[in-house]
């Protein structure tokens, strides 16, 4: 029997098609169906409807789609943007076309929205940036496929591939993106503001930030 160290590892492997796999990503609950981004939060109700709450100056709350079918969602900075039947769809503040510069098509995965950059991963393995690339954030997305995982900081972003690797670009004032691991054998990947946190498969945390990297925490 195979053992695979990730949810996003099952559907890669799955091999079902695009339609298939929308209905397997509604019941995983590895997805996230709430997000709390820079002063406001949207939650996924079971129902797939989406429920904003806070500053709605941008109209991060009451652009908030109305209909049902959503999967998932992640708040950034000002903005959102969540995911329906492999379809991107984001509102709030586009100052930097992080909405209207939203990617089109049916075949994304999950979707990470930075401080004024979001991240898409296709069910290819591929990632889509868009958005502010005042610090090549989008510019310097990783041009190859089988990643599986992506988490955007405010002015940078990490992702994780099949392979175990973790890989950042974007904003470096703090080394956060500079200081990553380069070992294998990650699971998971979170970037915060300024920092990022991983989880290998034997159970260890990494977090990093400033210079050094450290191991912080073993279950």
């Amino acid at each position: 029997m195979q053992h695979l160290n990730s949810v996003r590892d099952a559907v890669y492997n799955s091999g079902y098609p695009i339609d298939v796999l929308n209905i397997i990503l509604e019941y995983i609950q590895d997805f996230s169906r709430i997000s709390a981004g820079g002063f406001h939060a949207v939650i996924v109700k079971n129902d797939g409807t989406l429920h904003a709450w806070g500053y709605d100056d941008d109209k991060q709350v009451s652009a908030t789609p109305r209909d049902p079918g959503f999967i998932s969602v992640s708040s950034g900075k000002w903005h959102s943007v969540a995911l329906k039947n492999g379809t991107l769809h984001a509102w709030g503040n586009d100052d930097y076309k992080q909405v209207s510069n939203t990617p089109k098509g049916s075949e994304f995965i999950s979707v990470s929205a930075g401080g004024w950059h979001s991240v898409a991963l296709k069910n290819d393995g591929t990632l889509h940036a868009w958005g502010n690339d005042d610090y090549k954030q989008v510019s310097n997305t990783p041009k190859g496929s089988e990643f599986i995982q992506v988490s955007t900081g405010e002015h940078y972003s990490a992702a994780l591939k099949a392979n175990g690797t973790l890989h950042a670009w974007g904003g470096d004032n703090y080394n956060q993106v500079s200081d990553t691991p380069k070992e294998l054998g990650f699971i998971s990947i979170s970037a915060g503001a300024v920092h990022s946190v991983a989880l290998k498969a034997n159970g260890t945390f990494y977090s990093w930030i400033i210079n050094k990297y450290r191991k912080i925490l073993k279950i």
